[in-house]
């Protein structure tokens, strides 16, 4: 059987490869070269973002801290404010509107269901990430990447089981026969998503263990190199500098003009502050749910993802992270500019060949452009 030949250190962005690493993620033996960041872990540093890519108010600085404080803070931002609307009704149906039903159910018990399908998620949530560790204690092997399965199964069932009592079982007497049909048919189409669940979740731990035990035989050490080129680009441009001076380097805000007049300029930060918040607060509830990094625009990993998907920015890339760490007028970055970022020296000179090409033990910016590119 012919394998295809080595693929470059610093991997350019295409659908199948995406696809392959995440049907790969959860592989024993990678995990331990490429930590992927976990959304759900507070102490990790997916939520410190490089110079330049975030503004700087007070209130996305407490919200950041709130977020890092410990996993208690960060649920409680994500929970308590949804569960506030959803018990708007019910105390709607509490004072004003005390007859109000929907398919002769009154609103508090739809309140009530809507916080056990709310809160059932973070339940089940909570439960896929004790279940990897069970299974293999038991069976011997999970796919991690089977988690957010388990967490979809798990949240179905809930939501099932919960309907009877809380919604089918509190019609009024007078119900209408138009109300328990349509009660019925809800129920049975919720029983129907907890078996799609659970067909899903058979199907994706079996592909998933198929396609492990495949890699791990053909192609467990190339991806491994790959993941770690692309951490080591993640972690250089965490600790990279937003240097606006330099016209040629990746900015993820562009100064504004100088002949805007002053009101306009800062109604355009104010806007673009009030969308970089707004949208990643979102991103932090969005991965909470998911289980991985969405909706995060300026987060490392997403900005360095999104510059290796073109040649131009990943020339920029490379611009930004060469101004950033080389001394001033140098034209070749060493080992020892970048040594204080890795966690040993052996992983600085590791990252450090990855770009030096020739071997000489130094860094041009045109190396560092053509490993990204």
């Amino acid at each position: 059987m012919a394998y295809p030949p080595n693929p470059p250190e610093l991997p350019y962005h295409s659908k199948s490869r995406n696809s392959s690493w995440d049907l790969f993620a959860g592989i024993k033996r990678l995990e331990h070269s490429y930590e992927e960041f976990d959304t759900r872990n507070p102490s990790q540093a997916h939520l410190v973002y490089a110079d330049g890519d975030m503004p700087k108010s007070k209130f996305l600085k407490f919200y950041n801290y709130l977020l890092n404080v410990s996993i208690v803070t960060r649920w409680f931002l994500f929970i308590v404010p949804v569960l506030a609307l959803i018990w708007i009704p019910g105390i709607l149906s509490l004072t004003v509107f005390p007859k109000t039903t929907i398919w002769d159910v009154r609103l508090l018990w739809w309140s009530v269901w809507l916080s056990v399908v709310w809160g059932g998620w973070w339940v089940s949530l909570a439960f896929s990430l004790v279940m990897p560790s069970i299974l293999r204690l038991t069976i011997g092997i999970v796919a991690v990447g089977t988690r957010r399965y388990i967490t979809l199964f798990a949240w179905t069932l809930t939501i099932w089981i919960s309907w009877g009592p809380l919604i089918d079982n509190k019609q009024t007497d007078r119900a209408s026969t138009k109300s328990i049909q349509a009660s019925d048919t809800a129920a049975r189409l919720l029983f129907a998503f907890v078996l799609c669940s659970a067909a899903l979740l058979f199907e994706k731990f079996s592909i998933q263990w198929i396609a492990a035990k495949f890699h791990e035989r053909s192609y467990a050490e190339r991806i491994a190199d790959q993941k770690f080129s692309v951490k080591s680009l993640v972690t250089l441009y965490r600790n990279s500098k937003d240097m606006q001076e330099q016209s040629d380097s990746l900015h993820d805000r562009q100064r504004g003009s100088v002949d805007i007049k002053r009101f306009f300029k800062k109604l355009k930060q104010g806007v673009r502050m009030a969308a970089t918040t707004t949208t990643t607060a979102l991103g932090n509830v969005a991965s909470e749910i998911a289980g991985s990094s969405v909706l995060q625009p300026n987060s490392p990993q997403a900005m360095v993802k999104t510059a290796l998907e073109s040649a131009n920015k990943s020339r920029l890339l490379a611009r930004r992270l060469f101004y950033s760490f080389a001394k001033p007028d140098a034209k070749y970055l060493l080992v020892d500019d970048i040594a204080s970022y890795f966690t040993s020296p052996e992983e600085a000179s590791h990252v450090f060949s990855i770009f030096d090409k020739d071997m000489n033990g130094d860094i041009s910016r045109d190396e560092i452009e053509m490993a990204c590119l």
